[in-house]
């Protein structure tokens, strides 16, 4: 995960904005399941998807690209969050 002094200066911005799009996305693309990866070593960006609703599905043992191991993680559509439901609602009614 790349990080600069920007982005962490406005990591709950950040947060909420990766929230919406992962949330629109899933609704306007009708995806029923996202999957990503993340190197078991950097806590970071585990931290990351987890706060994203992302959540662990199974280890990756030597699966990159100089052998480190890797969390799958995956986010269903039944999980969306608060804020991309009450912004839908006053589109919708606005």
């Amino acid at each position: 995960m790349l990080t600069t002094s920007v982005v962490e200066g406005h990591a709950v911005k950040m947060l909420r904005g990766a929230m919406r799009y992962f949330d629109i996305a899933m609704s306007d693309l009708k995806l029923h399941r996202l999957q990503i990866t993340v190197n078991v070593n950097d806590g970071l960006a585990i931290r990351y998807a987890n706060a994203l609703k992302f959540r662990r599905e199974g280890l990756l043992v030597g699966y990159g690209p100089n052998g480190d191991d890797h969390e799958m993680l995956a986010r269903y559509a039944d999980v969306i969050s608060e804020s991309t439901k009450t912004a839908s609602a006053r589109s919708e009614t606005g």
